[in-house]
């Protein structure tokens, strides 16, 4: 409960499309500033924010040329070339330098991740700079003005959760008010792992632990999925009701649950074992020196204070707005338009 009321009043606090009409909301909460809405107590104490006002003007000098631009077409009126030059002069330092990077729904892909970042123009690795973790280096803008919207779905897929997750949020630190990290489904998800993860959760008996509601069919229950695992191991001994009940005590640990979490509920069958693959290359060996307990105790980490997954979601909002652009991850929907959560 705890953990799910921070991140419910971080998303409170971080909910970017807060519509115009909501003129309390915005007066007394928030404020936007070039790519979202951030607290006005923040701004006050924020030695940068002369870097977030000077970028969201320059951000809204590029759009009042692209106004002036539509008005002088539909017009028509006949301009010279020079007066047409000087209606849209703008400094040489504004906003048309700005380039704003977007990547999303990376899952974990390694590989993917490190091709992305080496074709970027806005992006690059310190590789002159000590990596932040195993081969994971610092990520950094190659220009002054770039920007970064990375649109969510950090983890699940590959053997890469930790360390990109670990260079998005050192560069959200880093450059807070460049860098808008927008939470996805594969990233919220996680938050439940604090709950049940938790021993308590863990004894709880099976039985009163039910499968998912979109998958119905039998064997998609936590029950199921232990007993599976009993009956694998005992064979033709499982008939015996003394045995299997034993088998099912000792195959119920926290590895076989989160197996199950991930599987079942979370749509990442493969999440498990690349943890394994990753936390091998963090520690420099096999993948056969990372127990299933290792396994847990880093998901369990990751969303505790402190954690990758923690931070990503305490850095995170649902959306962000950079210059006249909405990013959000998946889409938005007619319903959707106008509504602020309660």
């Amino acid at each position: 409960q705890s953990t799910w009321g921070l991140v419910y009043e971080t998303l409170r606090d971080r909910l970017c499309a807060v519509p115009r009409w909501h003129a309390p909301l915005r007066q007394s909460c928030v404020r936007r500033v070039c790519g979202g809405w951030v607290p006005v107590a923040q701004l006050a104490q924020d030695s940068q924010s002369h870097r977030v006002r000077d970028l969201s003007r320059r951000l809204r000098s590029v759009r009042s040329g692209r106004a002036s631009e539509r008005k002088d077409r539909q017009s028509g009126e006949e301009m010279s070339a020079c007066d047409r030059t000087d209606s849209r002069a703008q400094p040489a330092d504004t906003a048309a330098s700005i380039i704003v990077a977007y990547v999303t729904d990376i899952e974990g892909n390694w590989d993917l991740w490190t091709r992305t970042v080496a074709l970027s123009s806005v992006l690059e690795f310190a590789l002159d700079g000590p990596p932040l973790v195993a081969d994971a280096y610092a990520l950094r803008f190659k220009t002054a003005d770039g920007m970064l919207v990375y649109g969510g779905d950090v983890f699940d897929k590959g053997p890469g959760d930790l360390r990109i997750a670990t260079q998005l949020v050192a560069l959200k630190r880093a450059h807070p008010e460049r860098v808008f990290l927008i939470i996805g489904n594969r990233d919220m998800n996680k938050a439940r792992l604090s709950a049940e993860l938790d021993d308590a959760d863990i004894a709880r008996p099976l039985d009163e632990i039910p499968g998912p509601y979109w998958f119905p069919e039998e064997g998609s229950s936590p029950a199921a999925f232990v007993r599976a695992r009993a009956v694998a191991e005992l064979g033709e001994a499982a008939c015996d009701p003394h045995r299997l009940a034993a088998a099912m005590a000792a195959h119920n640990t926290a590895a076989a649950r989160l197996e199950y979490m991930l599987r079942f509920t979370m749509g990442a069958p493969d999440t498990f074992e690349h943890r394994r693959e990753e936390l091998a290359v963090l520690r420099g060996c096999g993948r056969d020196a990372v127990s299933d307990a290792a396994v847990v105790d880093s998901f369990r980490g990751s969303v505790a204070p402190g954690g990758v997954v923690y931070e990503y979601l305490a850095l995170g909002q649902l959306a962000a707005i950079v210059g006249d652009t909405l990013f959000v991850h998946g889409g938005l929907s007619e319903r959707s338009l106008g509504f602020v959560p309660d």
